[in-house]
């Protein structure tokens, strides 16, 4: 022990004094003395982190990570942790403080403490791999129930963890015991209480942790942020006051209609526009319709173009015969919001207005809709509804049944803690629905295979058709470790895939089925498999399967979850006369239909149950305060630009104020709105616009790019279409074309010559793609205008356009 620690031993004197020391010194003195023995026992503590961190970064990385790419990450993470380091050491000395006494137990009482600690850091890294976002303050808006639930499905820890944490308490013990005995040179008391003081400012004062750092992708930026000064900061800003203040609003909610009522400000005139109708040929009676929500089904792996390749062949070919939304979002980042956003177009509230259960605000939806017009509403899903109040959301909308764990019946086996897998919930689902069709209904499915463990009943007989679907991606053997490491995902996407077609093909077979319209999305995407950006969570399919389609159709017009049920409604209305309220609180303005890349919509979308800080309008995306530009295929590239910045802060800042007043009141609409109906006028709706008629325009863009499917290496060209359909003289451009892997990796880039484009103008060009060193495999072309001296993108551009290089140009 130093000599300063030693005289600071005896407070109550002096040295040859014998005078009692002042109460005020006595403190000082004490405090000190607890402060340079929490600076003593500190490298302890810090090692076995350092240990921790390391397990977790070596779990968390990807099979294949370029070199460059894990060493930004690894350095990426050594400096957050510093900051954090920095930021909450007084906090973690405040909460040692009475754990650094002079009594003998003292040192193992702190030892056992900051276990527990390294316990909860564990206990987060493992909620970060299972769910793809770091634990925030989203623990506070779930219940106990639904908490145990979630662990008790969870899994087991990784490989890396189990020994990263035996390692680091190993290392922790050992280092402490050691410092116990013989202390390491360091600070005095007093210095010691000086640094503590001198970084308390931090702690109030420093920023958090960065949303988006150039360089990193969102997995590679999560994995690198720390975990519990995540939580921490997260906390802080859920119990502060300005997290919880209820803005007051003007009429203006931030959505594209606007709103009628500052009292209700998301009321407004019905005015959706039948956006459904051109496609179905009329049937006899009003159509029975099955909704399908897939847990996870996410985009990158399912549909045309998928970046991971689709791992949903069987689907794939039957959304060949239907309506396909390529660009389309979820509304929530998790299972939370999916009923609410989907049937009800509705805003979130504080954590997710299905959180308030039974006290939910007076609400229309599609189903309480359906059901007072006549349909039989039932619902299917294999595990206990409960968990996030979907029960209470079903009974208030008026269910007339519902089939879940609690009561699924005999002669089925559950899979794991959370239920019944796919196969028994469409087994028991086709046992349970009338097949003569002689009354409307409406059919909800909800499955949970695609969720943590991703385990269900003969798993290992899809391993090796895990294996060859592989090959058929034309994966490449070097890429396949990548895949493999998430073998359990995979086999639980190819396996729901096969029970869905079973699903569709049973009911092909029933004569309901001439009758049914079938829609099928998923609730978000699942997020164990690294997400390339921060939309990537939110992008999920949307098809429609129907005898009553006139033709197939893929669509490439942006929509979300929140214009599903006001679309249903108008095709339902208009077609069969079904009476709608006049008045609404749709969040959504109706489906787009359009088959060319366009966002002419407005949107949020909430990332956690504490989180909402994604919003959509037109060609940009607003996360946090950082904005990006909107492209097809919902690839995003970060933008400088202060004005679209300033319009979308704006509107976002507009919604997030309606939002807190519904929060506030718990109200959403008067009580007579629902009993305020009539038919469908069409003078009365609104077709959706070409483009918005705001400063949020897409300017100078990428219409269209004509690649070929296949193409030998060094063989490979495409033509790409530039337009600028603003008032003003587009910026100087070079025509821009990077050859990837589905992993983002950049293999190429090939540059056209400078451009620049009149207003209304446009251009179409041949660009050669260099790829004559590149290995036959399965690739991914991004194409943008970009900035002929830095190269970044100065208009919208598209993006993951497959191609296939077959082998080498002779």
């Amino acid at each position: 022990m130093s000599k300063e620690n030693k005289t600071a031993k005896t407070p109550t004197a002096a040295a040859g004094d014998e005078t009692p020391m002042a109460p005020h010194k006595k403190m000082a003195a004490e405090f000190a003395f607890r402060a340079g023995e929490f600076f003593r026992f500190l490298p302890a503590l810090l090692a076995a982190l350092l240990l921790l961190r390391a397990a977790e970064l070596l779990s968390g990385m990807e099979p294949g990570t370029a070199f460059g790419t894990a060493a930004l990450v690894w350095l990426t993470a050594a400096a957050l942790d510093l900051y954090a380091l920095a930021k909450y050491l007084p906090l973690l000395f405040l909460l040692s403080l009475p754990l650094l006494g002079r009594k003998n137990g003292s040192v193992t009482g702190l030892g056992l403490a900051w276990s527990v600690f390294l316990l909860l850091q564990m206990v987060m890294v493992q909620y970060y791999f299972k769910s793809g976002v770091p634990l925030g303050a989203d623990m506070y808006a779930y219940s106990l129930k639904d908490i145990f639930t979630t662990v008790k499905g969870a899994g087991a820890l990784s490989v890396p963890m189990f020994f990263g944490l035996a390692a680091a308490l190993a290392a922790f013990w050992a280092a402490l015991t050691y410092l116990k005995r013989r202390a390491l040179p360091g600070l005095t008391a007093k210095a010691a209480a000086i640094a503590l003081a001198a970084a308390l400012p931090l702690l109030f004062l420093a920023p958090a942790q960065p949303g988006t750092l150039r360089g990193l992708n969102e997995h590679s930026l999560t994995l690198a942020l720390n975990k519990p000064a995540f939580f921490i900061d997260e906390t802080f800003d859920y119990f502060s006051p300005a997290g919880r203040k209820a803005v007051k609003t003007g009429t203006s909610s931030g959505m594209a209609l606007g709103s009628l009522s500052e009292e209700y400000p998301f009321l407004r005139e019905e005015r959706t526009y039948d956006a459904l109708g051109p496609f179905f040929n009329r049937a006899d009676r009003t159509p029975d319709f099955v909704f399908f929500i897939a847990e996870g089904l996410g985009r990158d792996f399912s549909g045309p173009g998928a970046g991971l390749g689709s791992f949903t062949p069987k689907l794939d070919q039957l959304a060949a015969d239907g309506l396909y939304w390529e660009n389309f979002l979820a509304n929530q980042g998790r299972t939370f919001g999916v009923l609410p956003s989907l049937f009800g177009s509705m805003p979130f509230g504080r954590n997710g207005l299905a959180e308030l259960g039974e006290k939910m605000p007076k609400h229309i939806t599609l189903l309480s809709l359906a059901k007072k017009a006549g349909y039989r509403v039932r619902v299917y899903c294999g595990f206990n509804s409960d968990f996030d109040n979907d029960r209470a959301f079903y009974a208030i909308n008026g269910a007339d049944s519902l089939t879940d764990e609690l009561n699924f019946g005999p002669g089925y086996k559950k899979s794991t803690s959370w239920g019944y897998a796919d196969r028994e919930l469409i087994t028991r689902t086709l046992a349970g629905e009338p097949q003569d069709g002689k009354e409307p209904s409406v059919t909800v499915l909800k499955t949970s295979t695609m969720h943590t463990p991703y385990r269900f009943l003969g798993q290992e007989a899809y391993y090796p058709v895990f294996e060859r679907h592989l090959d058929a991606l034309g994966i490449q053997e070097g890429r396949k470790e990548a895949y493999r490491k998430h073998r359990d995902i995979y086999t639980s996407i190819l396996y729901f895939d096969t029970e869905l077609a079973r699903f569709i093909g049973e009911l092909k077979k029933r004569p309901a089925w001439r009758n049914t319209i079938f829609v099928l999305t998923g609730d978000h995407r699942l997020p164990e498999i690294p997400m390339s950006n921060k939309l990537s969570r939110y992008h999920v399919p949307l098809i429609i399967l129907s005898p009553l389609l006139k033709a197939p159709a893929r669509i490439k017009g942006v929509s979300s979850q929140l214009d599903v049920a006001p679309s249903v409604l108008a095709y339902l209305s208009r077609n069969y006369g079904l009476q709608t309220p006049r008045r609404v609180t749709w969040l959504g303005s109706g489906l787009d239909t359009h088959p060319s890349f366009r966002n002419v919509q407005t949107f949020p979308m909430m990332h956690t149950k504490t989180d909402l800080v994604d919003f959509i309008s037109g060609y940009w995306f607003l996360n946090h305060k950082t904005l990006y530009r909107l492209g097809d295929s919902l690839q995003i590239s970060q933008s400088s630009d202060p004005e679209p910045l300033r319009a979308m802060t704006a509107k976002f800042g507009a919604f997030t104020a309606a939002n807190a007043v519904v929060t506030r009141d718990n109200a959403l609409m008067p009580e007579e709105t629902e009993r305020e109906v009539g038919a469908y006028v069409q003078e009365e709706r609104y077709k959706l616009p070409e483009a918005l008629s705001d400063d949020l325009a897409q300017g100078l863009a990428v219409r269209e790019v004509r690649a070929p499917e296949s193409a030998r290496a060094g063989a490979l060209a495409i033509e790409i279409s530039f337009a600028n359909p603003g008032k003003n003289l587009s910026p100087k451009f070079v025509p821009l074309a990077v050859l990837m892997t589905a992993e983002a990796k950049e293999l190429t880039e090939s540059y056209g010559l400078p451009q620049q484009l009149n207003p209304d103008g446009s251009v179409t060009l041949k660009l050669n793609i260099k790829s004559e060193k590149v290995s036959p495999g399965r690739y991914f072309l991004a194409v943008f205008p970009s900035h002929p001296d830095t190269g970044k993108a100065v208009g919208s551009g598209k993006y993951r356009i497959p191609v296939l290089l077959t082998g080498n140009k002779k």
